[in-house]
């Protein structure tokens, strides 16, 4: 677990809006780093063929059968579609797997943390991102956060209750939350709470003035003026 403690340690320690930013655009892998890399939920393999042109060996996991096609005809990716207990990897097949915002999608994530752990190699690590009820974002909005995402999100984590899930999945987990999302959640939040929806589930078109609530929400956020487990995202780094 020492290369993984390592990572945990440097992400945990990361300290600006701009490295969460930068980090979490390669789920906070090394760069001096490479070996086979799984993303669970990997929708149209963007993500994987990023990763791929940086040296890792990559495989991917999507139950959407559009994204999957988009994934096989754009990057040439094998994808598998389905759910990661139905592909069937090997044990310990993975030097890291990483899930962005998929598992408050399944109806089991304990189950889901613990085939993330069989198919994990000893050493190798667990990236996970997924919104934080416990957030400024959801304290201010309340019934109009964005994170809550009625009714695709079956289960919604505070940073301690994500930790414990994968404790009882058998991970070593270290959790810390995440505000580099906070404006895009600013922008989208307000407007469910102006509109009741958002149009085309994003807030493509932005006012300035809203542009610049978020980036002082995104400075409140960060600890400026409250605490630092506030941020919208929990992520958490595991390993075996």
């Amino acid at each position: 677990m020492e290369g993984s403690n390592k990572v945990m340690g440097s992400f945990l320690n990361c300290i600006s809006p701009l490295r969460e930013v930068v980090g979490g655009r390669v789920r906070w892998l090394d760069a001096e780093e490479r070996g086979r890399l799984l993303d669970v939920g990997c929708g149209n393999g963007s993500f994987l063929d990023q990763m791929r042109h940086l040296g890792w060996e990559v495989a991917g996991v999507e139950p959407d059968g559009e994204a999957v096609a988009v994934a096989r005809k754009r990057f040439g990716l094998e994808i598998f579609k389905g759910s990661l207990d139905e592909a069937g990897f090997s044990d310990e097949s993975f030097d890291a797997i990483t899930m962005n915002h998929v598992i408050e999608h399944v109806p089991d994530p304990i189950e889901l943390l613990k085939e993330c752990r069989r198919v994990l190699k000893p050493g190798g690590r667990l990236w996970v991102a997924t919104p934080n009820i416990k957030s400024l974002g959801h304290y201010k909005f309340g019934e109009h956060w964005r994170g809550l995402e009625v009714p695709r999100h079956l289960t919604l984590f505070s940073p301690g209750a994500l930790q414990s899930c994968a404790e009882s999945a058998g991970l070593a987990a270290r959790v810390c939350t995440s505000d580099r999302s906070a404006p895009w959640m600013y922008a989208a939040s307000s407007l469910i709470r102006r509109d009741g929806a958002l149009p085309g589930g994003s807030p493509r078109r932005t006012t300035p003035w809203l542009r610049m609530q978020g980036r002082a929400f995104l400075a409140r956020e960060h600890g400026l003026f409250g605490p630092r487990d506030a941020g919208e995202e929990i992520v958490m780094v595991a390993g075996r």
